[in-house]
C-alpha cells in the first residue's frame, strides 16, 4: 500500500525528470549553416550557361530495361556532350 512517502517519492522522481529534460533557451544549432560564396542569382547562371551552344556527340546510346534491371549496366563515352540515347 503507498504511503505518503512512497508518493513523494515518486512526485520528486517525476519533477526531477521533467527538470532535467527541458531547456532553458531554444534548439541552437551545434554547427551553423554554412554561408555560400556569392555566385549571383540563378538567373544570370542560366543566362551564361545557355549563352554557349552544347557540343553534340556523335553517336547513340541504347538503353534496355527489364525487370528492375539496365543492359548496359554501366554507361561510358569518349567525351562529354550531349548524347542520343534511346
Amino acid at each position: 500500500m503507498p504511503t505518503a512517502l512512497h508518493r513523494f517519492r515518486a512526485v520528486a522522481v517525476l519533477g526531477l525528470a521533467l527538470i532535467g529534460c527541458t531547456s532553458p533557451g531554444g534548439p541552437a544549432w551545434t554547427y551553423g549553416p554554412v554561408e555560400s560564396p556569392s555566385r549571383g542569382t540563378g538567373a544570370e547562371a542560366t543566362a551564361d550557361a545557355s549563352a554557349q551552344p552544347a557540343a553534340l556527340a556523335e553517336g547513340n546510346i541504347a538503353i534496355e530495361a527489364f525487370d528492375l534491371r539496365f543492359t548496359p549496366a554501366t554507361v561510358t563515352v569518349a567525351a562529354a556532350g550531349v548524347y542520343e540515347f534511346s
